[in-house]
């Protein structure tokens, strides 16, 4: 009996159980986002897409900050105030001017500074930059220093102006009209125009952003300018296109190119236009406006006024926040980082120790998001991305071309969709001619008005042009053509090329018995002669006569061998005399 109590005791010792107490701290990281006021959709998708993403046991907390003024003293004394701040990172503000006081207190606190904006060369950071990398050429196995950065997901903007450039001479434009609204405008512009050689003649007009623009495209219509590379906010692309349409400069022969990022909000409206209209994006509109888009399901978090807006709607600057929260967060190594730090802007806090590994682990990060592949250079500048070409012809919108940062040339892959084809294959045309017979002229049996537009006129220009049609009707295309008839072309009147341009800029085609000549070259694209004529002199020719007895004489009139004679008498006289 005691050996079975003795068995039981140490069965019972082994198999007792052990509680042991482990404290779980969460650890919570802020990133900060300064926004102006306007900014809402922007505040709401930086909100939410920091919210979306997760790190282990780490919890990361968006803390967003709205300056009542917008001066670079204004928003410093906004971030400094807030002694609660324990920010990883630091976003914005969006205003290329004032942020250059946050990125400077950034440097001070060793915390990253994140942007995601066009920017203008800073002559400053540029110079940092340069003195960072000569420190760190120096002394390469030395600790890594904290650099005087801005880590834009922004496009630099001296590769957009080089990609604007590329696409100048892709359309191989000669003279052209530039737009802008504002200084920004201006020097994104000149970029642009640095990036392009050009002979031609450019005209350049600022617009006004509140007033009335119609007088600028009128003076355009008059200098006869069919091209123009128009840079503007995207809310008033639609406005200054309007006001360029009541200059009767929006068809089928105008081409614009628009210098922004967010054209594509706009492009639904834009294909209802006769224009040709390009631009360039960093995201793909064909998956933005697929309604399977991994962001379909959230952006309705964004804007609170519509229940399942699309992606398409909203602008870069808030679908771009979903790239910066995931980038910055797949950059967090919570390993490394040990408690967040303490933001300061008094002196009394040490830098924080792990900004400059966290800075380069960011720069080092590769991520893919919906603006494409995000991956920065040593200097905090977007690398190996793609900018998109879209096209609006005919009113269909096509994706024709990509450019790639990394080569720094266009790829063209031109598609063509049914609609598009069945678009081509069906117009009616326009033909302008002037009456001249044979080529042209009213039947002689049709009054101007009685007769239909079909039987009203007659003549070669007539005859010709109703076989072109024939042969492309053969050929399965649904082409018609109906004649005009300008009066101001009649050959009475004193007509020049300026008219002659203006009056063929109302028709597809002008068939007609004119002139080619190198100046009407440049501005008219001509077809292959139909008819060479030779312009000849006509005159009589001379008959041959017999000379007669006194055809010696011919060579002087009557009159000088008169004159002779009597010289001759005189002389002899004098002389007769004098010899006596």
């Amino acid at each position: 009996m005691c050996w079975y109590l003795l068995v039981l005791l140490l069965c019972v010792q082994k198999c007792t159980p052990q509680f042991v107490y482990t404290e779980m701290t969460e650890i919570s990281y802020q990133i900060v986002g300064i926004f102006e006021k306007d900014a809402t959709i922007q505040m709401a998708a930086f909100n939410d897409s920091l919210n979306h993403v997760h790190v282990q046991e780490v919890t990361i907390r968006p803390a967003t900050l709205q300056p009542r003024r917008t001066d670079s003293y204004s928003v410093w004394r906004e971030l400094c105030s807030n002694n609660a701040i324990q920010a990883v990172a630091v976003f914005g503000p969006q205003n290329p001017i004032t942020d250059g006081a946050i990125r400077d207190q950034c440097a001070i606190a060793n915390i990253p500074h994140i942007q995601a904006t066009w920017q203008s060369m800073d002559p400053d950071l540029e110079l940092n930059e340069e003195t960072t990398a000569q420190e760190e050429g120096e002394d390469e196995e030395s600790e890594i220093p904290f650099k005087k950065i801005s880590i834009n997901f922004y496009p630099d903007s001296e590769e957009i102006a080089l990609a604007y450039g590329k696409l100048l001479q892709y359309y191989k434009w000669g003279g052209f009209a530039a737009l802008y609204e504002d200084n920004f405008g201006l020097l994104r512009v000149q970029k642009i125009l640095a990036e392009v050689s050009l002979q031609s003649q450019i005209f350049m007009y600022k617009l006004d952003p509140k007033g009335d623009n119609r007088r600028i495209f009128k003076a355009l219509r008059k200098f006869q300018v069919s091209r123009f590379l128009l840079d503007c906010h995207s809310d008033r692309i639609l406005r200054y296109l309007g006001e360029a349409d009541n200059a009767k400069l929006v068809s089928e022969y105008q081409h614009f190119v628009l210098v922004s990022m967010d054209t594509s909000t706009v492009a639904e409206s834009l294909i209802k236009m006769p224009s040709n209209i390009t631009w360039l994006s960093i995201t793909q509109y064909d998956k933005l406006k697929d309604g399977g888009h991994y962001l379909a399901t959230r952006v309705g978090n964004w804007r609170s006024n519509e229940e399942s807006p699309s992606v398409v709607q909203f602008k870069l600057d808030s679908l771009i926040m979903d790239d910066v929260a995931s980038h910055l967060v797949k950059a967090l190594d919570v390993k490394d980082i040990a408690q967040p730090p303490v933001f300061s802007c008094t002196g009394d806090e040490e830098p924080w120790a792990h900004g400059a590994a966290y800075q380069q682990k960011i720069l080092k990060t590769q991520s893919y998001g919906v603006t494409g592949n995000v991956e920065f250079d040593q200097r905090g500048r977007r690398i190996n991305y793609v900018l998109y070409i879209n096209e609006i012809h005919i009113r269909d919108r096509q994706t024709i071309g990509r450019w790639e940062s990394a080569t720094g040339m266009i790829n063209e892959t031109k598609r063509l969709d049914s609609s598009a084809a069945n678009q081509q294959s069906s117009k009616e045309f326009v033909v302008i001619s002037r009456r001249a017979k044979p080529y042209f002229s009213f039947k002689e049996k049709c009054e101007k008005t009685e007769c239909k537009d079909d039987d009203r006129f007659e003549g070669f220009s007539v005859d010709l042009v109703d076989n072109i049609f024939r042969i492309l009707r053969e050929e399965k295309y649904n082409y018609t053509y109906r004649f005009i008839h300008d009066y101001d072309m009649e050959y009475d009147k004193k007509v020049n090329d300026k008219m002659i341009i203006m009056s063929f800029q109302k028709a597809d085609l002008a068939v007609c018995d004119l002139t080619i000549t190198e100046e009407r070259k440049k501005v008219v694209d001509f077809s292959v002669p139909f008819m060479s004529l030779g312009i000849s002199i006509l005159y009589t020719q001379d008959r041959k006569v017999q000379p007669g007895m006194f055809s010696f004489l011919n060579p002087y009139t009557f009159e000088v061998w008169m004159h002779t004679a009597t010289a001759y008498c005189v002389v002899s006289i004098v002389l007769f005399i004098c010899a006596r």
